[in-house]
């Protein structure tokens, strides 16, 4: 099954990107008409940081919101299995980027990763996309985020509980966060704001590989698993906001 998008996302098909690209476009020529995305208000969320950032590759990183420009600052990956493949993002042609105009809770862009046909593995975003960011995260409490989320009709859920974030430092070392319960919406019908402690806890299992270290942090990783159970389709995540406090 291939994929046609409303001409208020920008898409980038893996190896064909390019910033700017708009419009109905398809995995293999065919046309598969996506749902609409619902607007949200425009609003700031509370906790906002505004305040001077430290540097992400020599230019400034943002604290209020890291979703904008898409095409330039975020990429995808997918897992063979049900287990996430933490800092080693591979793309092997079921997922895809957008940079959505259309569903947006914070500024001008959000990010939207599209998986399937019929997918049922892990796939992820991530940021930032050329993996050179040098975040000091001993400087931060938590990791703030609007999160969305569509699964097709016969789907499970998303399985195991999702979001899982991975935090990839300078030194090849990880730490990975997991839930207790699922917090990713199925729906599609609107945003959740998600915080977590980027140390772990309240909630929030911390697991740390190959001395981690989190005073030269990398990149950061979001990943989600569908349970397929007997649906067909596409499966949708939405993220915007997403800023480290």
């Amino acid at each position: 099954m291939a994929l046609a998008l409303a001409g208020c996302a920008s898409v980038l098909f893996p190896g064909l990107e390019g910033p700017g690209d708009a419009g109905p476009a398809s995995r293999d020529g065919a046309t598969n008409p996506l749902p609409d995305a619902a607007s949200d208000d425009g609003a700031l969320p509370s906790g906002f940081d505004l305040a001077a950032s430290p540097d992400l590759a020599g230019a400034p990183m943002q604290l209020t919101d890291l979703a904008e420009d898409i095409a330039a600052t975020w990429d995808v990956g997918e897992s063979q299995t049900d287990e996430i493949e933490p800092c080693n993002p591979v793309q092997r042609g079921r997922v895809m980027l957008i940079a959505d105009a259309g569903k947006v809770k914070v500024g001008q862009q959000a990010v939207r990763v599209l998986y399937g046909p019929d997918g049922s593995k892990f796939f992820q975003a991530l940021h930032p996309k050329a993996r050179n960011a040098d975040w000091n995260l001993a400087k931060y409490t938590g990791l703030a985020l609007w999160l969305d989320g569509a699964l097709p009709q016969g789907y499970g859920g998303w399985i195991p509980a999702g979001p899982t974030v991975v935090l990839c430092s300078a030194n090849g070392g990880s730490r990975r966060l997991d839930p207790a319960a699922n917090h990713v919406p199925q729906s599609g019908t609107g945003y959740i704001e998600l915080k977590l402690p980027v140390a772990g806890g309240t909630g929030w299992k911390s697991t740390d590989a190959k001395n981690f270290d989190p005073a030269h942090v990398r990149w950061i990783e979001i990943h989600v698993d569908p349970e397929r159970g007997t649906g067909k389709g596409n499966c949708t995540l939405w993220l915007d906001g997403v800023r480290f406090y």
